[in-house]
């Protein structure tokens, strides 16, 4: 419960449109350490390349990419930056969808009873 809350909180609109990027970009990370996979230390397009090869799916590869480089730029960009509004909400739900396909049963009711992103 407190996981779905986390996430209806995070993909709900704001004023800033830098947040719906950044915010997806954290849904993308918490669902990976859900299901027990390494988040690697580096900046979103980096990280994006690494979790592209850690799911072996290039149909999902240029979504995650494209989040990837807005997180980045509403990250880095700065102020004074104009940062076109988008939903995000398909790429999270692909992404969730690969990972739980790809993981073992214990592994999706791990991720499903006790969020490894909880306790971060």
């Amino acid at each position: 419960a407190l996981r779905a809350r986390r996430r209806r909180l995070r993909l709900r609109a704001g004023p800033d449109p830098r947040h719906p990027a950044l915010d997806a970009w954290d849904e993308i990370r918490d669902l990976t350490l859900d299901h027990r996979r390494p988040w690697p230390a580096a900046s979103p397009r980096y990280a994006a390349a690494d979790l592209i090869l850690g799911l072996g799916q290039e149909s999902v590869a240029d979504d995650i990419q494209a989040l990837a480089l807005a997180a980045e730029r509403a990250q880095f960009a700065g102020p004074d930056a104009t940062v076109a509004p988008q939903d995000w909400t398909p790429v999270i739900v692909g992404c969730a969808s690969l990972l739980t396909d790809r993981a073992s049963l214990s592994g999706r009711l791990w991720a499903r009873l006790l969020p490894a992103s909880l306790f971060r």
